[in-house]
């Protein structure tokens, strides 16, 4: 604002007064520091390379890990590991909450958090129990109903349902 009540935008290529783009806030001051004093911009860009880095590592790792069986043959150290690894994530998903318990509520914060994230992961393991149960339900049947239908079944005489 000027003074007279109107407001003006002022598009240019080159900073003002030696300011570059990164330094500015939104109050029109310098550079905002964090609390070690490091400018804000270069925190934050640091921190978004570390993590697409983080990124990239675990999916290439987790990449591998899923396609062992495709690569080598071997689908059950495929299947062995990858339980493996849910076990690992499922511990560490229930000691972080426990630490966030722990900076939030103290010790009792901390039973709290582990408390839940062990609840939720029984409850999601036994859901996903029950799903297969009920996968291997509906494959057992129609595999019950492909030998009936080519007189495969042992339990009945034997004839592929042709008339003799």
């Amino acid at each position: 604002m000027n003074g007279d009540g109107k407001i003006y935008i002022i598009v240019t290529d080159k900073p003002q007064g030696g300011v570059t783009p990164s330094t500015v806030t939104q109050t029109g001051g310098s550079a905002r520091k964090d609390k070690d004093g490091k400018d804000l911009f270069t925190h934050w860009a640091m921190d978004k390379i570390l993590n697409t880095a983080k990124q990239v590592a675990t999916s290439s790792v987790m990449y591998s890990i899923n396609n062992i069986g495709n690569f080598t043959g071997n689908y059950q150290r495929q299947a062995t590991i990858q339980e493996s690894v849910s076990v690992v994530r499922g511990l560490m998903s229930v000691g972080l909450a426990g630490l966030a318990g722990l900076q939030v509520g103290g010790p009792v914060g901390a039973v709290i958090g582990a408390s839940m994230a062990l609840i939720n992961k029984t409850v999601s393991y036994a859901q996903d129990e029950y799903s297969r149960y009920i996968q291997q339900k509906k494959t057992d049947y129609a595999i019950a109903q492909l030998r009936d239908r080519s007189g495969l079944n042992r339990y009945t005489d034997g004839s592929r349902g042709t008339e003799n």
